[in-house]
């Protein structure tokens, strides 16, 4: 198995034709005060199975590290190769995660490291204060 794709967005499903539609992605968030709390992201990954894979159940560990290279959190998720038996060929699907209430404790670079079996992918997530101030 692989990642396609992974990003970072604020809403997102999966249409009935299984069509992945996403609203707002990024990759930068900016604070006036830290530290800050998201209350709601998500992060949206795209897969490739081999058709041999169908039906089989795989791990996704989803980590989040600063800028000092720490790992300040993490998700484990359960995902099953969809599909026919009789596939022949390659199967690509998506899997949604919702990132509730993660903690920024700072502003700086940040990353998501999605692993799933001995693939590996990165989201960049880039965190600055916002330097403008309103007058008196």
């Amino acid at each position: 198995m692989e990642v396609a794709f992974a990003l970072l967005c604020d809403r997102e499903d999966i249409g009935a034709d299984g069509k992945l539609n996403v609203l707002g992605a990024f990759d930068r968030l900016t604070a006036l005060e830290f530290p800050i709390e998201m209350p709601m992201m998500h992060l949206a990954i795209g897969l490739r199975a081999d058709a041999a894979e169908i039906g089989e159940s795989r791990k996704i560990v989803v980590r989040f590290y600063n800028q000092q290279d720490k790992d300040i959190g993490q998700m484990i998720v359960q995902a099953v190769v969809p599909g026919s038996p009789n596939s022949c060929s390659n199967v690509r699907f998506h899997t949604i995660l919702e990132l509730a209430n993660a903690a920024i404790p700072e502003p700086g670079e940040y990353e998501f490291r999605i692993f799933v079996e001995d693939a590996q992918a990165t989201i960049p997530l880039s965190v600055t204060r916002d330097g403008s101030e309103s007058e008196v």
